[in-house]
């Protein structure tokens, strides 16, 4: 019996083990199962973290996608932002450039026309920079432009960099600083010219003009233009002016242009910065004009010489341009595809206005066609004609000199210190043959006006009663320049035409 208990006992026994033993295994599997369900856990955690984070990189590439794609057009910096049209062979007349910018709330776009002279362009774009950031809405009304003419990669880094301190424009805020779109004109084919001594540049010039005109009014449907070259700087009113030199331009269909060039803007001549003037002249140098004038333009455009083109009667047709008396660009290119003519003489002395003038204050109603011709032909029959042989530079008030042929307007022109220039038979700043200029003698601290103006009056050649009222009898011959006591503006008194 007690064997018997032994055996149930050592079976009980080795149950019990075996039970343990298996309980054990249950308990270390469970373990396992547990762990392994925890790293499973920790997989999955680290899974989804992952696959958020693919997320996040996936739309950060995206976002990127999108600014290189902007980047493509618009290169940005911290100062300056610069959107780059594709170059243009100008070979067909149908192609554009570039995406259609927004146009919007813009007055005109501003162009400024460069070639290979980077030093010039530097110059040129500080002024503009300077005078566009005063107020913040020229960024709307007035979006700027490079064109380039040719491959120049001097001028190609300048027109494209994102260096503020290129323009002097470092100090303003980032946010202040116009965007620039540069563009870029390259001729496919040699120039044809009409003499091979005939200098080519006059030929790229005038191809050039085209270009931009066609880019920014046929392709870009911007209503008006404004061309700079990259000879010029701007006086500080410049956009203030030429904004309400464009709404005359939209009420007056007799206009053809506003400039803010007056040729006899030297500082012996001009006293008034709020003076304007209607003249049948085109002065061309920083000027405005309308997708309508261009579009009575384009068809005949010519292949040289695009400025003496315009300033034909046919080509003009009777329209004017509005210039003022104190010029709101200065031309510092001595050097250019004209040699410097001039510019010593001529150029050199023009006087920059330095007022600033709130335009949109002022009445410009005298300009309207009719009023200003009126009152023109009231102050030709008022001025008091001058006598031969009176000084001119001392006379006061309101005077008259006549002329009948251009060899007499010439000697009249080299007499008070003009160009005198015409061209197609118009004097340079002249409104139906007359030409204003104010008197001046020079002291040592400068020009001194005493109140005088000058008329120079165009009337018929047979020397009777003119136009104008004014009989050639009493013309003047010999008088002198209104420099004096050893001052002169210039020993040579030939011919500038």
């Amino acid at each position: 019996m007690s064997r018997v208990y032994i055996l149930v006992f050592t079976a009980a026994f080795l149950l019990l083990a075996l039970q343990a033993l298996l309980l054990s295994s249950w308990s270390h599997d469970l373990r396992t199962s547990s762990e392994e369900a925890d790293k499973t856990k920790q997989a999955e955690q680290q899974l989804h973290g992952l696959l958020a984070k693919s997320q996040d990189l996936q739309d950060t590439h995206n976002g990127l996608a999108t600014r290189a794609q902007k980047l493509e057009r618009v290169h940005a910096s911290g100062a300056r932002q610069h959107r780059q049209a594709d170059q243009h062979m100008d070979t067909d007349a149908s192609t554009c450039i570039g995406s259609v910018p927004d146009s919007i709330g813009a007055i005109a776009a501003v162009v400024v026309i460069t070639h290979n002279r980077p030093e010039y362009l530097k110059k040129c774009m500080s002024s503009v920079m300077q005078v566009h950031v005063k107020d913040p809405s020229n960024r709307q009304k007035f979006p700027l432009h490079i064109s380039q003419d040719g491959n120049s990669t001097a001028v190609t880094d300048l027109a494209r960099s994102t260096d503020p301190a290129q323009f002097n424009v470092s100090h303003l805020d980032v946010s202040l600083i116009p965007s620039v779109v540069h563009m870029q004109h390259i001729e496919a084919d040699a120039f044809p010219t009409r003499k091979n001594t005939e200098p080519i540049a006059y030929y790229r010039i005038a191809s050039h003009y085209k270009f931009v005109m066609r880019q920014i009014f046929d392709c870009w449907q911007y209503p008006k233009l404004i061309i700079l070259e990259d000879d010029m700087q701007i006086a500080v009113d410049f956009f203030s002016y030429f904004e309400a030199g464009a709404k005359l331009l939209d009420d007056d269909p007799k206009l053809y242009s506003v400039s803010s060039w007056n040729d006899h803007g030297q500082a012996r001549h001009v006293n008034d910065p709020l003076r304007l003037e209607r003249s049948d002249f085109f002065p061309g140098l920083g000027w405005m004009l309308t997708n309508a004038v261009w579009r009575s333009l384009k068809s005949n455009w010519p292949a040289a010489y695009w400025d003496d083109w315009m300033r034909l009667s046919p080509v003009r047709q009777g329209r004017q341009t509005i210039r003022p008396e104190i010029c709101r660009t200065y031309n510092f290119g001595e050097k250019g595809s004209s040699h410097g003519q001039y510019y010593e003489r001529y150029l050199k002395p023009i006087k920059l206005n330095d007022v600033e003038v709130d335009w949109s204050k002022q009445d410009l109603g005298y300009l309207q066609h009719h009023r200003y011709a009126e009152e023109l032909d009231q102050k030709v029959a008022s001025a008091r004609l001058l006598k031969s042989g009176e000084g001119v530079h001392l006379a006061q008030g309101l005077v008259k000199m006549t002329y009948a042929s251009r060899s007499e307007y010439e000697e009249l022109a080299a007499a008070i210190d003009i160009i005198g220039d015409w061209k197609d038979g118009v004097p340079r700043a002249s409104y139906e043959g007359i030409v204003k200029v104010r008197l001046s003698i020079l002291r040592d601290e400068g020009f001194s006006f005493l109140g005088g103006e000058l008329l120079l009056v165009s009337v018929p050649s047979n020397h009777s009663e003119g136009s104008r009222g004014q009989s050639r009898s009493s013309f003047p011959v010999n008088f002198v320049h209104p420099a004096h006591k050893g001052h002169t503006h210039g020993s040579d008194k030939s011919n500038a035409a």
